[in-house]
Formats: C-alpha cells, structure tokens, sequence
C-alpha cells in the first residue's frame, strides 16, 4: 500500500495536484473533506456520467451506490443480466469490437441522441476494459450533447481516466466527426495517439 501511495502521490504532483504532505504551501489551502474513491474499474467523468469496464456493470450494488439508471454497452457481449430484473433500468448496445477497421462512427449519432432522452438519469458508458470503446462513445457524447471540442473533451477524460486510449481507427472517426461537427479539428493523430493542435 506504502508503494502505491507515493505512486499516486508522485502522479498527481505530474499533474500539477500540490502534495499536502510535503509541500510548505499547505498551511495556506483550505481542507476539504476527500471524496470516496471509485475503484480501477468505473471512473467519474462528469455529475450523472461515468465511463467503465464491463465489471462495474456487474456489479450491481456499485450500480445501486453510484445511481446509475442508464447503460451504454459498448462491445459485443450481453447486458447485464440484473437489467431484466431491475426496474427503471435501460439500456442502448453499440455492439462493436475493439478493431481498427470496425466502424463505430455508425453508432455516434444513436448514441448521443439516445443518451440526451436519459437527461437526469446517471449513465454509465462501459466496455470490457473501458479503455478504447467506451472512450470513444463517451468522447462523442461530450462532443455533441456538451458541446466541448474534442481536445477538451480528450483532456477532461484522461483527466479522470488516464488509461483512455481510443484505437487508431475509432481516433480517426473520431477526428471525422469533429470535422463534421465543427467544421474544424482540434486534435490530430500522432503514431497510435491523439494530440492536440
């Protein structure tokens, strides 16, 4: 545990966060009281939206703590099981694999459309691993619902995701529908990566 505490603790002194321990300038932040933290497999991205592995949505009293009333199944697999039993619960499948070549842009407008009749509900964007699929649907949503550019919305989920990585063929639909969107782009492919402009 002594390990993995200073590696948190020197990855967010990375990112800029001040380390409360050894920094002189902490008399002067003001406390404030820790949120709980969610463990490896779900991760926050904004109030009522969270991005995740297909284990989280397993996981049923993680579902009922967090709320979430609403699902996007990104990848080729069966909902959970508990959706049948549950009520109140809904789910939208983007049945794709995690492939290069897959066109998962076909799902984009669905998906956002879908997500905007689920406002007020907490929704949870998954895949198995929740690194590539559920990425590139949740990137969408901030895109078309939230209005964010695509270099903001990359940013704010590595922010609270830093694993995220959208395959080479999704970050190229990706940068197509930003195009599409806004007329321009904001971000461009580098190698496997996406950066910004």
């Amino acid at each position: 545990c002594a390990v993995q505490s200073r590696r948190r603790s020197s990855a967010a002194t990375e990112r800029g966060a001040v380390d409360l321990v050894s920094s002189s300038a902490a008399a002067d932040l003001p406390l404030r009281v820790a949120e709980p933290q969610l463990d490896d497999s779900i991760s926050e991205v904004f109030p009522k939206l969270y991005i995740g592995q297909q284990s989280a949505a397993l996981n049923l009293s993680l579902v009922r703590k967090l709320g979430i009333r609403a699902f996007v199944n990104c990848s080729n697999r069966a909902a959970p099981e508990f959706l049948g039993q549950e009520r109140d619960l809904s789910c939208l499948a983007v049945p794709v694999h995690d492939d290069p070549k897959e066109a998962i842009s076909q799902h984009f407008e669905r998906a956002a459309q879908w997500a905007r009749t689920k406002d007020g509900l907490t929704l949870l964007v998954f895949c198995m691993s929740g690194i590539s699929r559920s990425a590139t649907i949740v990137l969408v949503l901030l895109m078309k619902n939230r209005g964010m550019t695509l270099a903001a919305a990359h940013a704010r989920l590595r922010e609270c995701r830093p694993k995220v990585r959208p395959n080479k063929g999704f970050a190229m639909q990706l940068l197509q529908y930003e195009l599409k969107l806004r007329g321009c782009c904001s971000m461009r492919r580098s190698g496997n990566r996406l950066v910004p402009l």
